[in-house]
């Protein structure tokens, strides 16, 4: 049992234990640092992919398209591309809604699923 409280004393505890062979340190502290690495890398890769996944929803094309299907369901008139703006504040409330101090839940949702995703891949 590790029961120091400085880091310095949890390190001479983990080495102690390791040379008595009732605790393998060095296997324990790589597996801690490779779990922090693919940690580090997943977290930056999935920043990565929401960040782009987000900034496509606003996409000029993507948007139009977006208001298109909305003038065919009646909530806009078909030719009418100045209602566009009205649907595109709707559509940018929508997007960005979040409690404070909190990130878009679409932005935390692409994060997910490609945290997930690249935490599963094995380090290069």
């Amino acid at each position: 049992m590790l029961a120091r409280t400085t880091v310095e004393d949890l390190v001479i505890d983990l080495f102690a234990q390791h040379e008595s062979r009732s605790l393998d340190a060095v296997g324990w502290l790589r597996e801690g640092f490779a779990e922090a690495k693919a940690h580090e890398i997943a977290a930056a890769k999935a920043t990565r992919a929401a960040f782009i996944e987000f900034l496509d929803r606003l996409d000029p094309a993507e948007l139009e398209a977006r208001f298109e299907r909305a003038a065919r369901r009646g909530k806009a008139r078909s030719a009418d591309k100045a209602q566009y703006w009205e649907l595109f504040t709707t559509f940018y409330r929508n997007l960005i809604e979040m409690p404070a101090d909190h990130l878009p839940h679409t932005f935390v949702e692409a994060f997910a699923a490609a945290y997930k995703e690249y935490v599963k891949k094995p380090l290069p």
